[in-house]
């Protein structure tokens, strides 16, 4: 039982219990009924019912609430669920391994280029907002590029891959009962489908390294209005997250 649910459940049971102890539809006790007994177990039970509510009250008010996962961050995760499983895969394992540095790396680099423009301009300036708003682009190019990576991965049929590769390398698919240009034309299509996985993973690398020569762009940026500045480097990173897209 988490804390938030543990101290929620005691906080109900003493509130309940006041309530069964004082509630005219109840034992409805009062520290001024006529009997001493009656009187003084009111009184204390009071207490008890009192500082059982402030005291799980208080606690609950201090227990963070279970983080709300967004529709990004559950889409992060299963990604990273994906690659995850691919990572020890003889073909893609290395492929996936790559993937998942990069979008950690992505992570990173999101939040020191929004500390560095949030420190250049200020958060609530618009040329903060125009950089905040390229960056969530590239963000979203790099993640959407790597999701479909992964459904790839998912798809690529590592047996058969090796099958066909030691077949047509040692020859002895000549001698089966399968068509050899069919076997020919499937190992092709597969290992055109490895180069445009390791594609992939070039362009995040370039958009990768782009955002840093960015970051560092805006950086030296000096005091004077450079609105141009600006709007050059925002064009450049736009022109190559558009380069960079292989979902459709």
């Amino acid at each position: 039982m988490t804390e938030h649910k543990k101290y929620l459940k005691q906080l109900l049971i003493f509130a309940a219990a006041g309530i069964i102890l004082f509630a005219p539809f109840g034992l409805n006790l009062r520290p001024s009924d006529p009997g001493v007994m009656r009187g003084a177990f009111a009184i204390a039970a009071g207490v008890v019912v009192l500082a059982g509510i402030i005291y799980n009250g208080v606690k609950l008010s201090k227990v963070k609430p279970p983080a709300v996962l967004t529709d990004n961050k559950k889409e992060e995760l299963r990604i990273q669920n994906q690659l995850r499983e691919s990572k020890n895969r003889s073909v893609v394992g290395k492929i996936a391994g790559k993937a998942l540095d990069q979008l950690e790396l992505t992570s990173k680099k999101a939040e020191s280029f929004r500390q560095i423009v949030g420190a250049k301009f200020g958060e609530s300036s618009l040329t903060y907002g125009r950089y905040a708003g390229v960056l969530d682009q590239g963000v979203e190019t790099i993640s959407k590029n790597t999701s479909f990576l992964a459904a790839r991965m998912q798809a690529f049929d590592e047996d058969q891959y090796l099958k066909l590769s030691k077949a047509v390398s040692s020859g002895s698919y000549r001698k089966d009962a399968v068509d050899d240009s069919l076997q020919e034309d499937q190992l092709v299509r597969m290992n055109k489908s490895l180069k445009e996985m390791n594609g992939i993973l070039d362009s995040n690398e370039h958009l990768l390294d782009m955002m840093t020569t960015c970051v560092n762009e805006v950086a030296a940026l000096g005091e004077k209005d450079n609105t141009q500045a600006n709007d050059d480097i925002i064009e450049e990173i736009q022109h190559l997250i558009e380069t960079t897209k292989y979902y459709h």
